[in-house]
């Protein structure tokens, strides 16, 4: 019979290396899944959105948007030059994740949800040559620039990690951090 380490909750320790495993199985999943469903979305766009849909659920509108830029079309024609910060803030959030551990599910879905994201407008700019956006919002006093799934991922990413850094802010800087 052997000794397992056991943490302060009675369940197993990250220092014995199956907790980061199964943390680690999440992020996976999501990275692969928003990459996935991003272009999967994406060639659904290019074969059937050539004419906006006349339809439009209140402020919701498809129409096919193909962006040679960055966000807001910033940076257009500039194609490798964007392959290659997409390619260096994937490899540094991988660089970050791996040297941070980030033992907690939220971080761990966070950091997918970028990095799919990232990947997926990145396969964009690399096969196509331009982002596919298709999905538009329109308010009475403003309409959104075009966007895609990979758009959402990455400002929900960046929304999560925000939140948690927030979180961690408080707890450090709270009423009882004096004491």
């Amino acid at each position: 019979m052997t000794a397992k380490m056991l943490g302060p909750g009675g369940g197993q320790s990250h220092k014995e290396g199956k907790g980061a495993q199964k943390v680690n199985f999440p992020f996976w999943l999501l990275f692969i899944s928003v990459i996935v469903a991003d272009q999967l979305a994406k060639i659904f766009a290019i074969y059937h959105l050539f004419h906006p849909i006349p339809q439009q659920l209140c402020w919701l509108r498809l129409e096919l948007v193909l962006n040679d830029g960055a966000a807001w079309s910033l940076l257009a024609g500039h194609r490798f030059f964007l392959i290659a910060v997409a390619m260096a803030a994937f490899c540094g959030g991988i660089f970050w994740k791996k040297r941070l551990g980030f033992p907690s599910i939220f971080s761990q879905l966070a950091l997918a949800l970028l990095g799919g994201g990232i990947v997926g407008n990145a396969i964009d700019r690399l096969f196509r040559g331009h982002v596919v956006d298709f999905i538009c919002v329109t308010l009475p006093f403003y309409r959104w620039p075009a966007f895609n799934i990979a758009d959402i991922a990455i400002c929900w990413g960046i929304f999560l990690l925000i939140a948690r850094d927030i979180g961690k802010g408080e707890k450090r800087h709270g009423p009882t951090a004096n004491r």
